[in-house]
């Protein structure tokens, strides 16, 4: 993968983190948003939750914005030949503020 190419994958995850910060309630501060790959392998879809790591129980569903941004993302992944298993993007307020940081947990 050239420096181009991870840049862009990068701004992929970014992208995630961006329309996942506004599905959010208002009284939410952070969220992960867990990717997990089927048994069908990726490029065939991947399985998404969203979650409050400080234990906010209501339900939020991605929206349009999130389906398309990791569609890219799984098949840039496909394209580039980089299997992984689970994706988590979380994104937590400070202040104003906003950060996202993406975890990839590769399948061997």
């Amino acid at each position: 993968m050239t420096t181009q190419e991870r840049e862009a994958y990068t701004l992929l995850q970014q992208e995630i983190g961006s329309a996942l910060i506004w599905c959010l309630p208002t009284d939410w501060e952070a969220a992960t948003l867990t990717l997990e790959a089927t048994e069908n392998g990726l490029g065939k879809g991947v399985a998404h939750q969203i979650t409050n790591p400080k234990g906010k129980k209501d339900v939020v569903f991605p929206t349009d914005d999130i389906f398309i941004a990791t569609r890219r993302f799984e098949l840039s992944s496909v394209e580039h030949h980089l299997h992984w298993q689970s994706v988590s993007i979380n994104v937590a307020k400070s202040g104003e503020a906003w950060s996202v940081v993406s975890h990839i947990e590769y399948s061997e």
